[in-house]
């Protein structure tokens, strides 16, 4: 092509037929690359159908960019909405179709080598249960930034005793759910490598920060708990037969005088007694000599373990313990409209912490601990303490009342009996039973079937 050029007295054609070139690419970010041209150009420059990226780097991004504008003199953005590149790749622009401002057509591209920009997907497990818990198997989820490809369930370390990877599904490859059922009492842990899967641009992924989650097991069975004074193992037993109390005369948790049947309890096959909610009780009050429950408890210190499963529900009033001198000074482990009640009352001040129990039921471990030194009682449920720490106790004041010491009931004329199995009891006035203690002692029992 000529274009006309005037000077002083004259005029004469110059000629520009030479095709614009790709002289710089750069890649500004993840879904932005900058191209500049060795001229202006014209027609053409800014539609993005003339522009196409290629390249070791070009991951998940399409061909064409969604739009082209001008940045600043013959430098233009490519632009894309969606997609994403592989990091450390190399980005190449190939402009065809675009014409400088003598009309001369581009076929020319750049590369920036090395200079694609992509991002690993972070992956994160949780799990639907709080720790501790009891339930099992256990829901875990595995959420990812982004869509990825090749994540399987064997890319999934389970540890301490967690059991293997079950129920492995997904449905966008971004929340990925599964389950693991422990294999006792423990840690479960969680792990996801780097490097298992990749996003859709091929960049892979970071690994997950564990995830640790304590399983508490609903065992049937409750070891003996050391330095128990008054321990309750029995045997099966008639409806309304009245069970007596079985005393540990040295008071320092070996049990003699009597079969324990095994070292944790009752084995397998073994009928625990049951209550029928009409008319069973366990009667536990003894007294004589120094080491009958009524002559060694101690209502300002103590603690008390029980080992039950439930039948069928809590709903009505249900008295799984009662230890009492009179209606101000009792502790109680008892139901009401299927809440579980664990009551303290020194000198008629009352104190408690409640647990909902609406459709629980199966073996669990209760226990309800006592320290008017430390002007602190708890309940706990499972070796997990229920609710805040009651606080403010006052002064426990009398001895036990024989009618009022029970298990399964709220006194001896049975009422408000419970519905299910009783296994275990374990009192301690020596000391209060912190909630470690409790959940050592329930991680510590036998799995031996009881019912």
């Amino acid at each position: 092509m000529s274009l006309p050029l005037t000077g002083a007295g004259h005029s004469k054609l110059i000629s520009d037929a030479v095709a614009p070139t790709v002289t710089l690419v750069e890649v500004q970010t993840g879904l932005t690359v900058d191209v500049t041209f060795s001229e202006a150009m014209g027609d053409g420059v800014t539609t993005a159908s003339n522009y196409a990226v290629s390249g070791t780097g070009k991951g998940a991004l399409s061909t064409n960019p969604t739009s082209v504008a001008l940045v600043s003199d013959t430098k233009y953005r490519c632009t894309w909405a969606t997609g994403e590149m592989f990091n450390g790749g190399n980005i190449t622009i190939t402009v065809t179709g675009a014409k400088d401002l003598a009309g001369n057509e581009i076929n020319s591209n750049g590369t920036d080598t090395g200079g694609a920009i992509g991002t690993a997907p972070p992956v994160v497990i949780t799990c639907v249960q709080s720790s501790p818990t009891t339930t099992t198997p256990l829901n875990f989820i595995a959420t990812f930034s982004e869509e990825v490809t090749g994540f399987a369930s064997g890319d999934i370390t389970p540890g301490g005793v967690g059991g293997a990877v079950a129920n492995f599904a997904t449905a966008d490859n971004i929340v990925f759910t599964f389950d693991s059922a422990p294999s006792g009492a423990g840690a479960v842990t969680m792990d996801i490598g780097a490097g298992v899967c990749t996003d859709l641009a091929g960049n892979p992924n970071t690994a997950a920060s564990q995830l640790s989650i304590t399983y508490v097991p609903k065992y049937s069975a409750i070891l003996v708990a050391a330095g128990a004074d008054e321990v309750w193992v029995p045997s099966d037993i008639a409806s309304g037969t009245v069970i007596p109390a079985k005393v540990n005369v040295a008071r320092n948790g070996v049990q003699t005088g009597w079969a324990l049947q095994n070292a944790a309890g009752l084995v397998p096959g073994t009928l625990a007694p049951y209550s029928d909610k009409v008319n069973d009780v366990g009667n536990i009050y003894t007294s004589g000599g120094g080491v009958g429950l009524a002559d060694i408890f101690d209502g300002a210190i103590g603690s008390v373990l029980l080992l039950y499963c439930n039948d069928a529900d809590w709903t009505g009033n249900q008295t799984l313990l009662e230890l009492r001198a009179d209606a101000n000074n009792r502790l109680t482990i008892a139901s009401a409209a299927a809440t579980l009640y664990f009551y303290y009352n020194a000198g008629g001040t009352a104190k408690f912490v409640t647990k909902p129990m609406t459709g629980i039921t199966g073996w669990h471990s209760y226990g309800l601990a006592w320290n008017k030194t430390a002007n602190q009682a708890w309940g706990v449920f499972d070796g997990i303490q229920v609710q805040a720490t009651m606080t403010g106790l006052g002064v426990w004041v009398g001895a036990l009342n024989a009618a009022y010491c029970v298990i399964g009931a709220e006194d001896t004329s049975k009422s408000k009996c419970v519905v299910g199995w009783l296994d275990y009891m374990a009192i301690n006035v020596d000391a209060a039973w912190s909630v470690a203690d409790y959940l050592a002692m329930h991680n510590a029992a036998a799995t031996a079937g009881a019912g």
